[in-house]
């Protein structure tokens, strides 16, 4: 079973030896002391930022195992959206395609549920899709901008569940750097990296095409066509909720208040994606994205990585 996730202590208890020892200090043994004290406060802080805002919960083995192999019935879905919401989450990103009616009653009932609290529902691009799906015009942005992902088709959630969704945003990467834009039958869309974080801070981007975006505090710069570079020289083991503990487990959901719930999968149906760290599954690399366009647009001392 994984890990819980680990619970935050305050700032008075950290490095008491370290705290006590700049107290007794003198002169610059002192100030050195409180310089390195700063350092390791601001550390800790920005290895935070992304599980401040953020929780996760996969469906995994242990998940499929009890309620059966992925795509999960609607209802299991639409039980725990609900679980989640009165928990006091602060909204949820489903991390998989909702783009074909299965059995209605299903879909009307998960449906209801995404009305419950913000609800992002991820769209693709797909030349190949014969049939998509409408993309009501309040999920596009009223800007011209240049992406290096664009196309007529897509699977596009159901009018049903865009409906009652508080963004549709698109999932289009593989590789590097990010798109933060893509363009869809001729409009400027949101990739879903940019929702979250708009959800997460509660802000919506403030967009230069080509040039930046801010949210809130976090600026990220983009190049030409509105891509990130992101920095994976490291991928920490993630901490995560199994989705059966949010049906099974009422004690769980509790760390899901205050939060944004990313709802993925990490079976074994998952494909993955080479990186210069090694193969990470798709869901996982976009929750190690997310966390780093966090930490390098949330440092005080910001620096672009160079495109």
């Amino acid at each position: 079973m994984p890990p819980n996730p680990s619970s935050h202590s305050g700032y008075q208890n950290h490095h008491p030896a370290l705290i006590t020892a700049a107290c007794c200090a003198r002169g610059p043994i002192r100030l050195v002391y409180f310089s390195l004290l700063l350092l390791m406060l601001c550390g800790s802080a920005h290895a935070d930022i992304f599980d401040d805002h953020f929780a996760i919960v996969f469906i995994d083995r242990a998940t499929e195992s009890k309620y059966g192999d992925v795509p999960l019935d609607r209802e299991i879905l639409a039980k725990a959206i609900v679980r989640m919401s009165e928990a006091g989450a602060k909204g949820v990103v489903i991390k998989f395609f909702l783009d074909q009616a299965k059995d209605d009653a299903g879909d009307r009932i998960l449906a209801e549920a995404i009305t419950r609290l913000p609800v992002i529902l991820q769209a693709r691009i797909e030349s190949n899709e014969p049939s998509s799906n409408d993309l009501p015009d309040r999920f596009t942005l009223p800007i011209e901008a240049e992406a290096s992902i664009r196309g007529n088709d897509g699977w596009i959630p159901l009018t049903l569940f865009s409906e009652g969704a508080y963004d549709v945003a698109f999932a289009d990467f593989d590789g590097f750097p990010a798109p933060l834009l893509e363009t869809y039958r001729g409009k400027t869309v949101k990739s879903l990296l940019l929702s979250a974080i708009e959800l997460a801070l509660g802000a919506k981007a403030i967009i230069k095409p080509g040039h930046q975006v801010n949210i809130g505090q976090l600026k990220l710069k983009m190049n030409a066509l509105n891509q990130v570079d992101v920095d994976l020289n490291s991928l920490p083991t993630l901490q995560y909720i199994p989705f059966h503990e949010v049906l099974d487990d009422a004690s769980r959901t509790v760390q899901v208040k205050d939060k944004v719930v990313i709802l993925a999968y990490d079976g074994p149906k998952i494909h993955s994606i080479k990186t210069k760290s090694g193969s990470v599954s798709a869901h996982k690399l976009y929750i190690h994205v997310l966390r780093a366009l966090l930490r390098d647009g949330l440092q005080p001392n910001y620096q672009a990585h160079k495109l």
